[in-house]
């Protein structure tokens, strides 16, 4: 990129110079990113001055790329394209489209999670994945709902009590062994009951999820007013799937 100036516009001189600002005045993405010394996650500053009169002409981010969008234009591109596939996984897959796959990021999807735009659940054979609003409450319908295991309920309840839950916070709560927590928490997303509401950037491209109850996320969204066969229109409107990759999602 070309820097913008030539002369200076103070004392008219050209004895231009370059410096970089760098340590502890570089820009990070976040007061997470400093608190934490995430150098990874923070830009130096490129500094044109004049050497003759000492005035700072221009300033430059090295790595803009890092700091989160101003605007929720990416989102509503994410959205876009979640409409148009009726899904999108969380981790990439060569066969399915995914977040990443198309360029997008958690801090693309976030703001359709506090949005209630999009559904976030485990229901692809225990994969993380996104639904549009529809395409959840057809599958909802269709996908069959297997017995509590022991303490599920009690995890369940956990997070309804709370406006949007953080996951450690809720084991720690109920004072469960973690393994046995994961799997209890699991049962729920993959079977649609909680979903992700929000989240919280813990450092670069990585965010922890809150989550609530999908009775809390139906409370914010408009009914499904459907009276047909649940089950073939949901595999209607996901024709990027294979019967074999649709099956999973239902089961």
């Amino acid at each position: 990129m070309e820097i913008p100036v030539s002369v200076c516009p103070y004392c008219g001189q050209n004895n231009l110079g370059r410096a970089l600002q760098t340590g502890g005045g570089r820009l990070f993405a976040d007061e997470f990113a400093y608190g934490a010394h995430v150098m990874g996650d923070s830009s130096p500053v490129e500094v044109i001055l004049c050497r003759n009169c000492g005035s700072i002409l221009y300033q430059r981010a090295l790595r803009p790329s890092i700091f989160p969008a101003l605007s929720d234009a990416r989102s509503r591109a994410l959205l876009e394209k979640l409409e148009e596939n009726g899904f999108l996984l969380i981790n990439e897959n060569p066969h399915l489209p995914s977040v990443g796959g198309l360029g997008f990021d958690m801090a693309d999807l976030i703001p359709l999670m506090e949005r209630a735009e999009v559904f976030y659940c485990k229901a692809f054979g225990g994969q993380a994945i996104c639904l549009t609003v529809r395409n959840y409450q057809l599958l909802r319908r269709c996908k069959p709902t297997p017995a509590w295991p022991d303490g599920a309920k009690q995890v369940y309840n956990a997070i309804a009590a709370r406006e949007s839950a953080d996951k450690t916070e809720v084991r720690q709560a109920l004072g469960m062994d973690a393994k046995a927590f994961d799997k209890l928490f699991n049962f729920l997303l993959q079977h649609l009951l909680i979903t992700a509401c929000a989240g919280k950037r813990c450092a670069r491209n990585w965010y922890s999820y809150r989550y609530c109850t999908a009775d809390a996320f139906d409370r914010r969204v408009e009914g499904l007013h459907f009276s047909g066969d649940a089950r073939a229109e949901l595999r209607r409107r996901l024709p990027q799937m294979d019967d074999r990759a649709f099956a999973r999602l239902c089961r």
